[in-house]
C-alpha cells in the first residue's frame, strides 16, 4: 500500500538527460545555513567579490585551524586570484592579530595540502591548485614534513609549512 506523497513519485513521457537528472538532484538537495551571504556569516567578516572572510586568531595545527572554519560554517579561505591573494594579504596585514616577524601573528594556514602527494597541491574541496603565488625558495619541504599552504603577510606570499605550528586562520563563507 503506498503512504508516501505524490511528491515522492515523479512520471516522464520520455528519457531524461543526464544534466535533467542531475538538475533534479540539485533541486532536493538541502539548503546550506550560508547560502544567503547577505549579511555576514560571523561578526567581523569582510565581503570581497561575494564571499565572506575573517582573520581569526591563531591555532596550533592546520587541522585545528579546519575545524575552527568548518564550525561557523566556512572553511579555510582557498586562492584562485592575484586579486584575491592581495586581498587576503591586506587583509592579514590590517588585523587587530597581526605582529610582523612573528610567525604565529604574521602567516595564516589557508585551505590547501600536498599531504597526499608531494608537490600537488589541492583545496579542501578537492579541486587541484592552479594558481601559485610562492615566496623565493618555496615550496620547499623542509624536514620533508611542510604539507600545509601558508600565506606570509610580511612577504605577502605563500610558503609551505608544518601540520603543527601556530598560525593565523582565515576562513572563507562563500
Amino acid at each position: 500500500r503506498f503512504q508516501g506523497f505524490i511528491d515522492d513519485v515523479r512520471i516522464y513521457n520520455r528519457a531524461l538527460s543526464a544534466g535533467e537528472v542531475k538538475a533534479l538532484y540539485d533541486l532536493e538537495k538541502p539548503k546550506t545555513e550560508t547560502t544567503d551571504l547577505s549579511d555576514p556569516p560571523v561578526s567581523g567578516a569582510v565581503k570581497w567579490n561575494d564571499h565572506w572572510y575573517k582573520v581569526l586568531p591563531p591555532e596550533n595545527s592546520f587541522e585545528s585551524a579546519k575545524t575552527k572554519c568548518q564550525q561557523s560554517g566556512g572553511h579555510l579561505a582557498y586562492v584562485e586570484t592575484e586579486a584575491e591573494n592581495t586581498f587576503l594579504i591586506g587583509l592579514i596585514r590590517d588585523s587587530k592579530l597581526y605582529t610582523a616577524n612573528t610567525p604565529a601573528y604574521d602567516t595564516a594556514y589557508l585551505g590547501a595540502t600536498d599531504k597526499n602527494r608531494e608537490g600537488t597541491w589541492v583545496w579542501l574541496n578537492s579541486k587541484p591548485v592552479t594558481r601559485f603565488f610562492w615566496g623565493p625558495g618555496e615550496p620547499n619541504n623542509e624536514g620533508g614534513v611542510e604539507d600545509t599552504l601558508l600565506l606570509n603577510g610580511v612577504l605577502g606570499a605563500w610558503n609551505d609549512g608544518g601540520d603543527h605550528n601556530a598560525h593565523l586562520v582565515i576562513c572563507e563563507w562563500e
